[in-house]
């Protein structure tokens, strides 16, 4: 495997602060060329006459959906809660006292 495909699996998987209005800024500038592909290749995929091949279709649509996922995935993991003296996470672990 090549450093270029290693550099790319892991800033595709780097964490994404969507809280921070730049930061989501420049999340969703780099989804927008991925969605363009999709795009392009579905519908080449749908004209009449496809200029590729639906096996060439097929794989390159996959591998954008799974560029997307992983993306989405970064975005979307929650960051772990902190950790009490007792082993349990702080977030809601007790009963709420009525």
């Amino acid at each position: 495997m090549s450093r270029s495909r290693v550099r790319l699996r892991e800033a595709l998987r780097a964490p994404v602060q969507t809280t921070d209005p730049a930061g989501l800024a420049a999340y969703a500038k780099h989804l927008r060329p991925v969605v363009a592909t999709l795009r392009s290749l579905a519908e080449d995929a749908t004209a009449a006459r496809p200029m590729y091949s639906r096996e060439y279709l097929r794989e390159e649509m996959l591998k954008g959906i799974r560029v997307l996922e992983a993306r989405l995935d970064a975005a979307a993991s929650p960051e772990p809660a902190p950790k009490t003296e007792h082993g349990d996470s702080d977030s809601n672990s007790a009963s709420p006292v009525l």
